[in-house]
């Protein structure tokens, strides 16, 4: 497996793991408090966040048509994008157990400033269109985070 992809997946399963994420995106909380944990740590290491950087996106969908789908959407919208089949646990409710789902992990990956705002509006944007296809988005991680 690609370790590009094998990193964000890891990444992914781990804060699935950890945090009924998947349960807050479809309870539909407007903040994010999650990318300002982010940002506010990264800017906390003295990291520049007015620097254009490489992002992974990470998102899930169940089917491989699906997949291929927002594959080439993302890539008309200036994404470069991995796809990878694995699973996930999915929180619908707090006191009930995970359900585990097969389906595709996609990796978008772009060059963006770690605005809140950007973030917000990119989030937007591919929680949208992974929802079209009964998908989530799962989150991002910038790859370069010299100062």
């Amino acid at each position: 497996m690609n370790p590009l992809i094998e990193g964000a997946i890891g990444g992914a399963l781990i804060g699935l793991a950890l945090l009924p994420i998947i349960y807050l995106s479809i309870r539909g909380r407007g903040e994010n408090t999650e990318d300002h944990a982010k940002l506010t740590a990264l800017s906390g290491r003295g990291i520049n966040l007015e620097r254009a950087r490489r992002v992974q996106f990470v998102l899930f969908v169940r089917t491989e048509a699906s997949a291929d789908y927002l594959s080439s959407r993302l890539t008309t919208e200036g994404y470069s994008v991995q796809c990878e089949p694995g699973e996930i646990e999915i929180y619908y409710k707090r006191d009930e157990p995970a359900s585990l789902e097969e389906g595709r992990f996609l990796v978008a990956c772009k060059v963006v400033v770690l605005y809140g705002n950007t973030l917000g509006r990119i989030r937007t944007r591919l929680s949208a269109l992974a929802a079209q296809e009964n998908g989530y988005y799962l989150g991002w991680q910038a790859q370069d985070l010299s100062p």
